[in-house]
């Protein structure tokens, strides 16, 4: 087995980690002033622009300006307010993506460095404790908890 080590050489401070946690608090408060949460169900019975949509959502408003065009409950403020809205909520998505992908994969990847040198530390120690009773007696829950195989995904009811 090849031994991997992409992350975990370096590491936040606990200080660092409280003021990241505390920093990514602080942006969701931000933007949670001026945007929302929509409940899943809800969200599927929104319109959703199709590709490109946005150009030509700029050549209506300004048409709709230039001829004074007025539409009772849509005012134009509020389609050009919607419209940078959403512009500024998508720059913003794809900085808060980027930011999940690499919690994300660091997660894993951590973990999954981790899971490896446990199995390796597990396989010599199990190997000890053949040769080693009060080894053996510490290292049970380890292997109680090996012997049971993988988990089995639980099903939705």
């Amino acid at each position: 087995m090849e031994i991997t080590n992409h992350v975990g050489t370096v590491l936040p401070t606990e200080d660092e980690r409280k003021q990241l946690v505390a920093d990514i608090a602080n942006v969701r408060e931000r933007l949670i002033r001026w945007g929302v949460i929509v409940a899943p169900e809800v969200r599927c019975s929104f319109l959703k622009p199709r590709a490109g949509a946005e150009a030509m959502m700029e050549l209506v408003f300004g048409l709709a300006t230039e001829k004074k065009v007025v539409i009772d409950g849509m005012p134009l403020e509020g389609m050009s307010s919607d419209m940078k809205l959403g512009n500024m909520a998508y720059g913003f998505e794809q900085q808060l993506t980027d930011c999940q992908q690499i919690a994300a994969d660091t997660r894993l990847v951590a973990f999954g460095e981790a899971w490896q040198a446990f199995l390796g530390y597990y396989g010599v120690l199990n190997s000890m404790a053949s040769r080693d009773a009060a080894l053996a007696s510490r290292l049970r829950p380890v292997v109680e908890f090996m012997s049971n195989g993988p988990r089995q995904k639980k099903q939705k009811p």
